[in-house]
């Protein structure tokens, strides 16, 4: 077996295209059937997990595919365990999107909490980023962390229960640490997930880390027998969040067309859903398209070079499927954008025959947006919502910026959101009844 070092060493170098998303969906298929019980493991090459969560993440593949092409192969009984994995990031985004206050209490503390730390506390929070504990396992991981962008899950557990209960820790660190690195971070799934290894979510059942666990599911490799505690107490929540409704948007069930009085149109795609070819917009007739990443959006979180590397290289491969499935021209841009001196001619705008797309890593989202919807000369913009998150937060102010210039923004959120997201307004075993049909009425045989 590899040393841990040697297995840091061997950084992932992932390619952030929907075809390699697709080929690793396809590598996986053999591998169902042993999934649910040998998912747990953490060993070098994670041999049975299937490693899609990045491009789940930006919906380079989607959910509902993932799951209808597994269907396609085995009864729901034999893959019900991993569907049940692949459905736990939908309830984490739906519970967030019920108790969005979760996400801006988060922000504000991860900002506020150093500022609040002692010399000893700064040191010990320093340590542990750092990889400098003492205990192996969590150094190493940290190590994996930042060298490759991932994590097994049962690592990211058993980081999280070491990180607050061992180390004592604020979890809002711990949280933040994590979404700075994983190219698979979530604001939803990684917020609460934190949350319920503290014993947040689900309140009076934390998740504890144990080194006979540790030993047995790294076959060995970690054994911190006597190093951590095992025997935490509990952490009293900041308050309550209460449950709002969910935002009034239209659900992506049919084809849908912008008017004459909307036209010419654009098309907005965020960093959070990155197939629009695959969507029931993908027939309409947009005049211009959009797919930014930004810095300041990456920034809001801190996120490493890794994962705004890996955002841009698929926010550029969405951009040219984009241009391939509209017949478009890519016009890459960056930084600040210019706004244009005259309108933009009718042969820009307007005719299906000159469509473009623009895409690239510009500083600021929302002047970026406007930009170039106001330089396409665009009567509307059409997007996919975002969940909560940093696209969300920006979504207001866009909202405004576009209606103060008189265009019409349309928002409209994923049929499969649409569906599961309601049910999300307490536990995941909640949650779970009925999503055996749900998930066969969208994704069962035939639906591929």
């Amino acid at each position: 077996m590899k040393s841990a070092k040697e297995q840091v060493a061997a950084a992932l170098d992932l390619d952030p295209s929907r075809d390699a998303g697709l080929a690793l969906l396809d590598q996986f298929l053999g591998r169902v059937p042993e999934y649910a019980g040998k998912r747990n493991y953490d060993l070098p090459g994670s041999p049975y997990v299937s490693g899609l969560s990045p491009y789940i993440r930006r919906r380079l593949v989607r959910e509902r595919e993932v799951i209808a092409t597994i269907l396609q192969r085995y009864s729901y009984e034999t893959a019900a365990k991993f569907i049940e994995e692949v459905a736990w990031r939908t309830y984490w985004k739906g519970y967030l999107e019920l108790y969005p206050t979760i996400w801006s209490d988060f922000i504000k503390q991860r900002k506020y909490l150093p500022g609040t730390m002692n010399d000893f506390d700064l040191e010990r929070w320093q340590s542990a980023v750092s990889g400098q504990t003492g205990i192996e396992c969590f150094d190493h991981w940290v190590m994996q962390l930042r060298t490759n962008g991932w994590l097994h899950n049962h690592a990211r557990m058993w980081f999280a229960s070491i990180w607050i209960f061992t180390l004592r820790l604020p979890w809002e660190l711990g949280a933040a640490f994590f979404l700075e690195h994983l190219l698979d971070g979530d604001p939803a799934s990684n917020t609460l997930s934190w949350r319920w290894v503290a014993g947040l979510h689900t309140k009076g059942k934390c998740y504890i880390a144990r080194a006979s666990n540790i030993a047995r599911y790294t076959d060995g490799q970690f054994n911190p027998t006597g190093q951590l505690n095992e025997q935490p107490g509990e952490i009293a929540p900041s308050r309550d969040h209460a449950r709002v409704s969910l935002s009034e948007v239209d659900a992506l069930t049919a084809y849908a067309f912008p008017s004459l009085s909307e036209s010419p149109a654009g098309l907005l795609v965020c960093p959070e859903e990155l197939t629009p070819e695959r969507g029931p917009l993908n027939e309409s007739p947009f005049a211009s398209f959009c797919v930014f990443n930004s810095r300041d959006r990456m920034e809001l979180v801190q996120a490493a070079e890794g994962v705004r590397t890996f955002v841009n290289g698929a926010v550029e491969d969405c951009a040219q499927r984009t241009a391939r499935h509209w017949s478009a021209k890519v016009v890459h841009q960056s930084g600040k954008l210019k706004v244009a001196s005259n309108k933009a001619s009718s042969r820009n705008v307007g005719l299906m025959e000159d469509p473009r797309v623009y895409t690239g890593y510009v500083d600021q989202w929302v002047p970026s947006v406007l930009t170039w919807a106001q330089n396409e000369n665009l009567k509307s913009v059409w997007m996919v919502q975002p969940p909560v998150g940093p696209w969300k937060d920006a979504a207001a102010d866009l909202r405004r910026a576009l209606q103060t210039r008189k265009i019409k923004l349309f928002e409209y959120r994923n049929q499969w959101d649409s569906v599961h997201w309601p049910h999300a307004s307490a536990g995941f075993f909640k949650f779970r009844k009925g999503l055996r049909e749900r998930v066969e009425e969208l994704a069962g045989p035939g639906r591929l």
